[in-house]
């Protein structure tokens, strides 16, 4: 029975259940100098350096952060999610910083950018991830000095599990370095106040890929495919080749892989259209373990304990904070600064009319899309994704979202208005069984934020395959070309009998074979726009893709107007189109290296754009 208890204590320590008795860890794994005594009280025991891996999984950030508090609940800033920092998004009053960055009111040395405030915020993954990596190497470095207990169950084949969980969060921080400044310094060791990486040069771009590959590939051959139930959280070898995929998938993409800049640098690689096909086989290589599906419910993928799409999340105890947060005001929070998670018309234009049995763009003239009618027929994703103006939400819940218009007084004010509108909001990973107003009586859901899954490998592989080998190619011999990986995406989109999909019955169409290379890069963005939007991708995506920073400049929100012909006549509503100017450079391709840093390291070079780069545009 003792025996029994100790694991299941650190279970719920691993996967987040337990998290307060991390703390005292916290603080003493980021010293810059650990002196032996600290560390002997860590890995004397491996009931205290198990406590100390728990504390490398909390460090993972969370968007939907289970218990209210705000520290470490998503990237930027509090539960709002990247897309909200570009012309696809927007959130409410209380954040400002949204916009400020969308707008351009910001610099290497802003307050908000370089976290001179006490708490986590936009800008400050730069120290975050450092301190993580450091916590990482630590773990890895020491926990062959833990003596095995066999009453606990902990012989080498486990510290050698537990060493390669550490080298896949290692690699995470580096790769979430990666694809926010380019190639910073690798560490790879435990840093202490006279080593000589702490003046030291950036790495290049291939080197610091290359070196997440390696971390990948280590874990991979060590960790297991799959935990039991009573393990959920714990990295698995999938997740080590799914990482190495996306790292690989980086590398190829054009603003790593610029045949105008060929060179190998901190800010991009060697040029190399091979690095394609290499990123291709990394996803195959998931793909073929047969061991993921994609789920079949689109509104069960991101609110159960787990499901066969998962490869990695950050597990927590089940919530109703993301609901509070997310929800339209009055339906989430009480008050005007809910509905976090704002969408603007630029993101709702990515999602396809559905008629005739074909999907169409809703500016293409045969789509029939009419802006006075703007929520009908479209992606069944939409319906799943977003609250908008008449959506019903389960429960007898119809948001109302508008502004007020002609022969209108504040009686007619709509219901759900967050401080600042889009008149659109992302609920995409809310489970509308809750009721937040409730508190917990109202429900909770397991809300473990999927920072790898199935959908992505294949629509990763899909981008691959087709700047490899073009659409319809099975070139590396799986049985699945780069449209089919699509479709198995599509099959599974339809719509479901529930209250959020207005009774329609209709499935996506598949996506047409035939198509040339171009064209098809085309769609496959569109896709992925939608499938993994507002799940912290799409802000890379459009970077790692170096879209045309004039095409990310104007931001576009369709306007319900509340009115009246006559001041004691009906309501009616309208739809109009209102530009919202935003800010976008070729700099902003990749984030600039905070000035504090630059200060502190006079050998660390600036990203391309910004004040003292080597270069002027990326």
């Amino acid at each position: 029975m003792k025996r029994t208890y100790r694991k299941l204590i650190g279970i719920l320590l691993l996967i987040g259940v337990v998290i307060s008795s991390c703390d005292e860890y916290t603080d003493l794994l980021e010293k810059e100098e650990t002196g032996d005594l600290d560390l002997k009280a860590v890995y004397s025991d491996i009931r205290n350096a198990e406590q100390a891996l728990s504390d490398l999984y909390n460090r993972v950030y969370n968007y939907t952060n289970p218990d209210g508090h705000f520290n470490n609940c998503g990237k930027f800033t509090q539960s709002c999610m990247v897309e909200t920092f570009s012309i696809y998004g927007s959130t409410t009053a209380a954040f400002a910083h949204n916009f400020k960055f969308n707008v351009g009111e910001w610099s290497p040395s802003s307050n908000y950018y370089t976290n001179r405030y006490p708490q986590r915020d936009f800008g400050d993954f730069y120290r975050f991830d450092y301190a993580a990596i450091r916590a990482c190497n630590l773990f890895i470095e020491n926990i062959e000095k833990v003596p095995f207990d066999a009453e606990y169950g902990f012989s080498q084949t486990e510290q050698q599990i537990k060493k390669a969980e550490a080298k896949f969060l290692n690699a995470f921080f580096h790769m979430d370095l990666l694809r926010n400044y380019g190639a910073v310094i690798i560490v790879d060791h435990v840093l202490t106040t006279t080593d000589s990486l702490i003046q030291g040069q950036r790495n290049t771009y291939d080197e610091f890929v290359q070196f997440i590959v390696n971390e990948c590939d280590e874990a991979a051959a060590v960790l297991p495919g799959e935990w039991s139930s009573s393990q959920l959280g714990r990295v698995t070898k999938g997740a080590a080749m799914s990482l190495k995929a996306q790292a690989l998938i980086y590398a190829a993409s054009p603003l790593a892989n610029n045949p105008n800049k060929p060179d190998d640098s901190p800010f991009r690689g060697k040029y190399d259209p091979d690095k394609w096909n290499i990123a291709a086989q990394a996803c195959a290589d998931v793909i073929q373990l047969n061991q993921y599906e994609l789920e079949q419910d689109i509104t069960k993928i991101f609110n159960t304990v787990t499901n066969k799409e998962v490869i990695f999340a950050r597990m927590c105890p089940p919530g109703h904070f993301w609901e509070f947060a997310t929800l339209p005001c009055y339906i989430g929070w009480r008050r005007t600064n809910g509905g976090r998670n704002q969408m603007t018309y630029s993101y709702m234009k990515y999602y396809k009319v559905i008629k005739d049995g074909k999907a169409y763009d809703q500016d293409d003239p045969a789509s029939g899309f009419d802006l006075q009618n703007p929520f009908v027929n479209l992606d069944p994703r939409f319906y799943r994704d977003v609250a908008y103006n008449g959506a019903n939400l389960r429960q007898n819940r119809i948001v109302e979202l508008w502004a007020l218009g002609e022969n209108t007084s504040s009686a007619d004010k709509a219901a759900n208005l967050a401080q600042r509108n889009t008149y659109l909001h992302s609920i995409k990973m809310c489970d509308l069984d809750i009721n937040p107003l409730r508190g917990r009586a109202g429900g909770v859901a397991h809300h473990n934020f999927q920072h790898l899954r199935y959908a992505d490998i294949l629509l990763m592989y899909a981008e691959a395959m087709n700047e490899a080998y073009g659409p319809d190619n099975d070139a590396l011999g799986i049985g699945l070309t780069a449209t089919e990986a699509v479709n198995l995406i599509r099959v599974r989109t339809k719509c479901l009998p529930y209250p959020e999909f207005m009774g329609y019955t209709y499935e996506m169409p598949l996506m047409e074979t035939g198509m040339s290379k171009e064209a098809f890069r085309e769609e496959l963005r569109k896709e992925r726009m939608i499938e993994m939007g507002f799940e912290d991708h799409i802000f890379y995506d459009i970077r790692r893709w170096r879209v045309d920073p004039a095409t990310q400049r104007m931001a576009y929100i369709l306007r319900p107007t509340l009115y009246r012909d006559e001041p004691e006549g009906p309501t009616k509503i309208r739809y109009e189109l209102v530009e919202d100017p935003r800010a976008f450079e070729t700099s902003w391709y990749l984030l600039p290296i905070p000035e504090p840093e630059l200060i502190k390291n006079p050998n660390m070079v600036q990203n391309p754009g910004w004040s003292g780069s080597p270069e002027s545009e990326n």
